[in-house]
């Protein structure tokens, strides 16, 4: 991870280094999961991923407290509805802890993401068949 200012001299020049933020991705649907992952790993993303909220708030808190992230570099990509901590419930606790973390959820998103894994299995399908 890259702490936002300038790279030391390199050559006489000095490079500007990038925030990168790390995802902490939450679905219970593996294959969903594994799609969006994948999807946010191409774009140069870290990933971290959890098969519910509780997963996913243990892994925000090693990345707070054993890792010294800052919470601004984190992100939060959540279900709404998972067994155990839904990501409302995972909203609220990380809200309740004062933590300027991002946390887009939205239900038309997964919808998309859903129908792109359908359509890539049918691809699959034909083409092997």
């Amino acid at each position: 991870m890259t702490i936002q200012g300038t790279s030391p001299v390199f050559g006489g020049l000095a490079r500007q280094v990038v925030p990168r933020r790390r995802i902490f991705l939450a679905e219970d649907d593996d294959t969903l999961r594994a799609l969006v992952a994948s999807t946010l790993r191409a774009a140069g993303y870290h990933v971290m991923e959890a098969r519910d909220g509780l997963e996913l708030l243990a892994g925000l808190e090693h990345a707070l407290v054993s890792e010294h992230e800052r919470p601004e570099h984190l992100v939060v990509v959540s279900d709404i509805e998972m067994p155990g901590l839904s990501g409302l419930d995972v909203l609220t606790i990380v809200r309740c802890a004062s933590l300027d973390t991002a946390i887009p959820m939205n239900k038309e998103l997964e919808e998309q993401f859903l129908a792109k894994a359908r359509l890539a299995q049918m691809m699959e399908k034909l083409l092997n068949y």
